[in-house]
């Protein structure tokens, strides 16, 4: 039988989370590794955790390392009962689980290294790293399914069908799903960070250079379901393309560097696969 995982998320932080903390904190954790994940020049990710039992010895605590110098303590982000676990196991069960939830609810990216080995080694935690993210899905953007409601209801929901009255919905396209998702095709289109001063410029020098994909209607996504969401053959998933040459879209990046020297992204994703996540209706 699988050990059932509680995930502290910030809904019941209030109920599990400051209760184990607001214990004396343990005295003694066990380090379980550390991850760093680049997510843009000026940003990154470093994934520290921590295992260690409460103090009545019944339940096994994943830690997330905090920040001292931004006052930021390490905090529990999940807990499973010690009967019959050791401590590799749980780490495991508890690490898996955590990024699991993670993925689906923030859009958490698979970290890029691995830096630090504890209670699991490197081969461990890169399993489990393609167990939540497996390989064949590293650079993949999550979309959603933009639908249209075909009756008159007020609130005919997200689904496949309106919750009111029961009448189908039709698939109208896929679309890419949070700011993540368009801020990393942002960066793969423009070679642009897409948010600071420089936007304005930005949108001056470079999205007039560029024309929409008639295929896909400038999503850059092609299928329908149940069909899997894939790359545009027109336009390469990119939604569009450039309709002059490239030395001029060089020449503009470059204007926008004389002004701005930090917006340009020195190393820009790629648009690989389409992860679909959630219904729209709209």
């Amino acid at each position: 039988m699988r050990p059932r995982v509680i995930y502290l998320d910030h809904n019941n932080l209030g109920f599990d989370g400051d209760a184990i903390a607001r214990q004396s904190r343990p005295k003694k954790k066990m380090f379980v590794g550390r991850l760093f994940a680049s997510l843009s020049p000026v940003s990154s990710l470093d994934e520290r955790f921590f295992l260690a039992r409460t103090p009545d010895r019944a339940w096994w605590v994943l830690w997330r390392g905090g920040y001292p110098e931004y006052e930021i303590p390490d905090h529990p982000v999940a807990r499973v009962r010690t009967t019959g676990l050791m401590p590799v196991d749980a780490a495991i069960t508890l690490v898996r689980k955590v990024w699991k939830q993670e993925r689906d609810l923030y859009y958490l990216s698979r970290p890029d290294e691995i830096i630090g080995e504890g209670l699991l080694r490197k081969y461990q935690l890169e399993r489990i790293l393609d167990q939540v993210w497996p390989p064949e899905s590293k650079g993949a953007i999550p979309v959603a399914e933009q639908r249209r409601a075909t009756c008159e209801c007020d609130y005919p929901g997200s689904g496949t069908t309106c919750r009111t009255c029961a009448a189908p919905t039709l698939f109208v396209r896929w679309v890419p799903f949070g700011d993540i998702a368009k801020r990393r095709i942002y960066r793969a289109i423009y070679h642009v960070e897409p948010n600071g001063p420089h936007r304005n410029l930005t949108d001056v020098l470079l999205q007039q250079l560029r024309t929409g994909c008639v295929p896909c209607r400038g999503s850059g996504i092609v299928g329908a379901p149940p069909e899997a969401p894939g790359n545009c053959p027109h336009c390469a998933g990119n939604g569009g393309g450039w309709w002059c040459a490239e030395e001029e879209v060089d020449a503009a990046r470059a204007g926008l560097a004389q002004v701005y020297p930090d917006a340009l992204d020195p190393s820009p994703p790629k648009l690989g696969g389409w992860l679909s996540c959630e219904r729209t209706v709209l």
